[in-house]
């Protein structure tokens, strides 16, 4: 009986004494969100050849599992002053998010933006993208790093 109550009383502090979960643990269990965007005009030539580029790869992104990780931005020239304040309020301080040609892609990813210049292809943008999402190119724990080191044979 008498180790019944003693269980019972250490739940019960156990309970009452559980504090909330930290904001440090809640943001490595929540996804990182990488938004990506274009700016464009529609008169532009460069503009109109990548819209079908631009259409296939966020299909493929979604095809892939990626839509809750990845955000779409498409803003248009005359758009611009509007829309670029809040995806302003995303990045850190010192970096700003701008466009000095048409078509200007970007990501932002932890408050600070990059933009693409490589290949306008599908293949090109996915390999872009995934490189800071984690997925199917890169990313992973230090033990899997560590054991693709030791089956190439390359050991630090």
């Amino acid at each position: 009986m008498k180790r019944a109550r003693t269980i019972s009383r250490t739940r019960a502090r156990t309970t009452k004494s559980a504090s909330p979960t930290p904001p440090h643990s809640l943001r490595r269990k929540t996804k990182k969100v990488v938004h990506v965007g274009k700016i464009y005009a529609t008169w532009c030539g460069h503009c109109q050849e990548l819209m079908p580029v631009w259409k296939e790869f966020k299909n493929k992104m979604m095809s892939m599992g990626m839509g809750g990780r990845l955000q779409f931005h498409e803003i248009e020239q005359s758009q611009e002053m509007a829309k670029l304040p809040a995806l302003q309020s995303l990045l850190f301080e010192p970096a700003t998010l701008k466009s000095d040609g048409y078509p200007t892609i970007f990501k932002i990813v932890r408050g600070s933006v990059s933009y693409y210049n490589g290949p306008r292809t599908v293949d090109g943008l996915t390999q872009w993208v995934t490189k800071d999402t984690g997925n199917q190119t890169g990313g992973g724990t230090r033990r899997r790093r560590q054991r693709r080191r030791r089956t190439l044979g390359v050991l630090r």
